[in-house]
């Protein structure tokens, strides 16, 4: 099932245990956060069994990149809430078992979730999604699954 990294510069402004709660949480119960007609409650639905996903929180020593007012090139150490861009960068390994439609539905539950509990703007949330293949995974000595054969052999 779906494995999600999230990577930031430390951060005295929220906890990190409970946006990772959160994610997995709100995979499990996404809240549909907008409604066509205002006046009717959210609807709940599953987006991922509970429990299915493991989340692990990374913390960066450092971001550097040029900003572009000043062509200055920063290394920024640690979370500034004053930062314009300030990002999360979010790693998401899920199995080839997925279609477009589950896994933007996965990215959007995500960057929605994060938004909400570290105030950092969902433009500067970048998801990376790994696609499982057949073949591309080796875990305790074996290449995963182990039952694959190739042509020929």
């Amino acid at each position: 099932m779906p494995f999600v990294k999230i990577s930031a510069l430390p951060s005295n402004d929220f906890d990190i245990e409970e946006v990772t709660r959160a994610v997995e949480t709100d995979l499990y119960i996404e809240k549909e956060r907008k409604t066509a007609d205002p006046s009717k409650p959210p609807v709940n639905k599953a987006v991922l069994p509970l429990g299915s996903t493991t989340i692990i929180w990374q913390t960066l020593n450092c971001i550097t990149h040029t900003r572009a007012a000043t062509k200055q090139q920063q290394c920024l150490r640690s979370f500034d809430p004053t930062q314009e861009e300030f990002p999360l960068f979010v790693d998401l390994y899920l199995t080839s078992k997925f279609d477009y439609d589950k896994i933007s539905e996965i990215m959007k539950s995500i960057t929605a979730t994060l938004h909400e509990k570290t105030d950092i703007p969902e433009d500067y949330v970048f998801i990376h999604t790994h696609i499982r293949n057949p073949g591309h995974v080796y875990i305790m000595n074996k290449v995963w699954p182990c039952e694959i054969t190739h042509a020929g052999k």
